[in-house]
């Protein structure tokens, strides 16, 4: 499970959006799971994602209580775009832990939530009694979630502020991406780092911390 981390919702593009992953640089330590549901359909991380980013748009209208519920509501969106075929795939009982209680597209759902939350799809919601509740951040927020270009590079300079000297496979252990996520993540400050060395190896700091 991920560490619970608290931030602004003024800086989502540094510590949310900037940790979406572009086309190829799947899978993240979180979502590495949901290769047997995507085997079993027959449908590419790419084309499930969007099927679920698109059946999440219904939270802008909703508030859903509890993980389960979310699952199943979300899953059934998404059936209704399917054709016949898949969707009777889809609908099949789940390959992991309660068959009786969830569907193949609800466990999909579920390991695809992480990455609709960075695309500002889903949040937390106030909880009520034991159940957490589940929303849009729009809905929650009462306005989008702000965009920042500059997003991706500011999380690599926090980072190295925290835990700098640093080289790119530790970026990569800290945010559970894969290699490739990482290295673009990295190279977006690379004219902003210094080599240093550390126990006979190199590692990188921000260049302005030296001065």
């Amino acid at each position: 499970r991920g560490v619970p981390a608290v931030f602004p919702a003024a800086e989502s593009s540094v510590f949310l959006s900037a940790l979406a992953a572009r086309p190829g640089e799947e899978p993240w330590i979180y979502t590495r799971g949901v290769t047997l549901a995507l085997d079993f359909l027959g449908m590419e991380w790419d084309q499930a994602l969007a099927l679920v980013r698109q059946a999440a748009s219904c939270l802008d209208g909703c508030t859903v209580q509890s993980k389960e519920e979310l699952d199943r509501l979300l899953a059934e969106h998404a059936a209704r775009t399917l054709p016949p075929q898949l969707r009777e795939k889809w609908n099949a009982p789940s390959m992991y832990g309660r068959p009786d209680r969830q569907t193949v597209g609800g466990a999909a759902v579920s390991f695809l939530l992480r990455p609709c939350s960075f695309r500002g799809k889903v949040v937390f919601g106030a909880r009520e009694g034991i159940y957490p509740t589940f929303t849009s951040p729009a809905r929650w927020l009462g306005r989008p979630l702000p965009d920042d270009p500059d997003g991706a590079r500011e999380l690599v300079r926090r980072f190295l502020r925290c835990y700098g000297p640093a080289q790119v496979s530790d970026v990569q252990s800290w945010l559970g991406c894969s290699p490739k996520q990482a290295k673009r993540l990295w190279g977006g400050i690379a004219d902003e780092l210094a080599p240093v060395e550390l126990d006979g190896k190199r590692r990188w700091v921000l260049s302005k911390d030296l001065d």
